[in-house]
């Protein structure tokens, strides 16, 4: 009688492990805590960052090495002083 107590609680407790992770895996488990909005410093450091970001991937030093090349390509071509 006694095994058959623990052999039930160990098929409860697998049963509700993988009812959670399907609901889980399908986004239909409420999160734990809800989610709080984010401060103010937070998202202006998050657009400076994005800002920073762009700003760099502009400043690709192999991209402007290959402008300074093509436009002085189109110079040989028109004729213009370099």
């Amino acid at each position: 009688m006694e095994g058959d107590k623990s052999d039930l609680a160990t098929k409860r407790a697998h049963d509700e492990k993988a009812k959670k992770e399907e609901l889980e895996r399908k986004g239909k488990l409420a999160p734990a805590e809800p989610t709080q909005p984010k401060s103010q410093e937070e998202v202006q450091a998050e657009r400076e960052w994005k800002k920073k970001m762009q700003e760099k991937e502009g400043l690709d030093p192999a991209a402007i090495d290959a402008l300074e090349k093509e436009v002085a390509e189109a110079q040989k071509r028109v004729g213009a002083p370099a």
